[in-house]
């Protein structure tokens, strides 16, 4: 083979291959669905965090006592 022929067949495959590269579908987007956090806050000053996204955990910054007051909030949450 001559040399232009492997320079030739070189083009072509890369031709080849950002072609396929181009045409490869992008994989769609991940839906986020809302979720609700509730935050509770009770009469001896712990907080509580109970998210419905069941990749985050209930989190309190100590032992929950009391009849707590709770907040509500929409967030996203990717899985």
């Amino acid at each position: 083979m001559t040399k232009s022929l492997n320079v030739r067949i070189l083009m072509l495959l890369l031709a080849v291959l950002s072609t396929v590269v181009a045409l490869t579908p992008v994989p769609p987007a991940q839906a986020c669905p809302a979720y609700e956090i509730d935050t509770c806050y009770y009469p001896n000053g712990v907080s509580c965090r109970a998210p419905e996204c069941p990749k985050h955990p209930t989190t309190c910054n100590g032992i929950p006592s009391g009849t707590p007051t709770c907040y509500y909030q929409s967030v996203e949450c990717c899985l």
